[in-house]
């Protein structure tokens, strides 16, 4: 049985942001309230098929506690029992899997960055949908704007049948990257992968009236971004099945009407630095306000 790591010290200031600390190829599965089963069922599953370590982690913030003071010892002790035990479950449900529990004291958006690195996978899970409408200010979202890695938010389970992976394009760096790793994840689960771009006119346009030379212009122009991205596609997995659809719509509706039967949606997001580097871009933060299906991020390659 894994040896469960020792809580850190309820005392001692967050350190500042330190890659890879729970090891280069884990996926970090973090303890929400409200939100915890379905996302640690992904977080295994995901864990066990691309052979990584799983850690079940768990933040006390004192800022979320009544009298706005750190954790005692006793509550970083019961906290990391209750995870020990999901953890003792999983590995007996998953006996090849590597699994170990942290629990510590300090701020929850710090401490994970500080425990994440450039290869680590962070999973959350989405508020149940009764509480969506909260979900703009969810952690997943904040950190899937500032993470060094991918971040899969994963929502309650619902009724939907869901069949195939979904990956959006609009011709960036980034939304390559996220659909080069969408075909990953549809290889490795033997579905269908289904490309998606959607265009609008640009904003200056939207009140006046376009010919129709103009009109098929920017549908061809749109049409060439998509069949790069396929094209790009078919020939890194040539046994994979690639669809390519282009819609003329508003971005965010487009692809949460698109993703609403996917069993992964891989979006990307172009993450900034300083101040910015706060907020998700528009299209990325309005999926994940909404979130159609399981759902990963992937930023732009990491500096770190």
């Amino acid at each position: 049985m894994d040896t469960v790591s020792p809580p850190a010290p309820v005392e001692a200031a967050v350190p500042a942001a330190r890659p890879n600390a729970v090891g280069r190829r884990t996926v970090l599965c973090i303890s929400e309230r409200g939100a915890g089963a379905t996302a640690t069922a992904w977080a295994v599953e995901y864990a066990r098929r691309h052979d990584r370590t799983l850690t079940l982690a768990h933040v006390i913030d004192p800022q979320t506690n009544d009298d706005a003071h750190p954790a005692t010892q006793a509550e970083v002790d019961a906290a990391t029992e209750l995870l020990e035990t999901t953890a003792e479950h999983v590995r007996y449900q998953v006996k090849t899997l590597s699994v170990t529990v942290h629990v510590s004291n300090g701020d929850v958006h710090d401490e994970i960055l500080r425990l994440s690195g450039p290869q680590t996978v962070l999973v959350f899970g989405a508020p149940a949908a009764s509480e969506l409408s909260h979900a703009r200010n969810s952690l997943g979202i904040t950190l899937a704007s500032t993470a060094y890695g991918p971040v899969a938010v994963i929502p309650a389970p619902d009724e939907q049948v869901r069949h195939g992976v979904m990956a959006a394009v609009d011709g960036s760096e980034t939304a390559t990257r996220a659909a080069l790793f969408a075909a990953s994840e549809a290889s490795l689960l033997g579905l269908d992968l289904r490309v998606v771009s959607v265009w609008s006119e640009p904003p200056i346009w939207q009140e006046t009236f376009i010919d129709s030379r103009t009109h098929n212009e920017l549908v061809l122009r749109n049409g060439a971004v998509l069949n790069a991205a396929t094209d790009g596609i078919r020939l890194a997995y040539p046994s994979l099945t690639v669809t390519g659809v282009l819609r003329h719509a508003d971005t965010v509706q487009a692809l949460l009407a698109e993703a609403r039967s996917a069993s992964l949606l891989v979006i990307g997001s172009r993450q900034e630095h300083g101040i910015r580097r706060l907020l998700l871009g528009s299209t990325s933060h309005g999926v994940l306000a909404s979130l159609p299906a399981p759902t990963i991020v992937i930023g732009p390659p990491s500096a770190t």
